[in-house]
């Protein structure tokens, strides 16, 4: 299985945005990995394309995003897909 997303960053010279945005990606409760977008437009909200591929452990699978950004109070996430 192919998993994508979209990782959306602030702007880091904007106040209360200045690190990357961070998702980390759970299967099943298992952590899948950390991905981080540190890329920067200027005034915008940058979107990194971000994908993972993964084979399932059983039949009905749980797929969990959650922030891994410790001190930016801005992380995007846009059109995730699961690809079969």
């Amino acid at each position: 299985y192919t998993l994508s997303f979209w990782l959306g960053n602030m702007d880091n010279r904007a106040p209360n945005y200045t690190q990357s945005s961070s998702v980390e990606v759970l299967i099943n409760g298992v952590g899948q990995g950390t991905f981080t977008n540190s890329n920067n437009t200027n005034n915008q909200i940058h979107w990194a394309l971000q994908s993972l591929n993964f084979t399932p452990a059983v039949a009905s699978n749980t797929i969990q995003f959650r922030n891994a950004s410790s001190t930016d109070f801005f992380v995007g996430l846009d059109d995730v897909a699961l690809d079969v």
